[in-house]
């Protein structure tokens, strides 16, 4: 049996200036629901790094979180958007190492140390 291919589909938020003062988004929904394959655990950490993911969900792992890029303004309008990126086809396994690999210095890796 071929093994499942990891998936990443990608959500977005807009913020802007008057939706902020609301507490609420402008805009969400997904940006590619599709999503992008990656056949190794490497490949998914490279391309969430290539993306500009700068925190998680959850400072400690937890599966099923998502990751989260820093917020891009268009000078233009004065929007802000956010990527989130959204693991499926992974095993909670393979889901930490993702974590692991994008965020060495978690809690996760502290508490190991203790």
């Amino acid at each position: 049996m071929p093994k499942k291919k990891i998936k990443v589909k990608t959500s977005f938020q807009t913020i802007t200036e008057e939706s902020s003062k609301e507490g609420d988004y402008e805009d969400y929904g997904w940006e590619d629901e599709q999503g992008e394959t990656f056949d190794t655990i490497q490949e998914v950490a490279d391309f969430l790094k290539d993306k500009g993911v700068v925190e998680a969900s959850s400072c400690c792992f937890s599966p099923n979180l998502w990751y989260i890029t820093e917020g891009e303004m268009d000078m233009h309008t004065g929007e802000t958007k956010i990527l989130n990126f959204h693991i499926e086809n992974a095993t909670p396994s393979q889901q930490k190492q993702i974590f692991m690999k994008l965020f060495p210095q978690s809690c996760e890796v502290k508490r190991q140390k203790r």
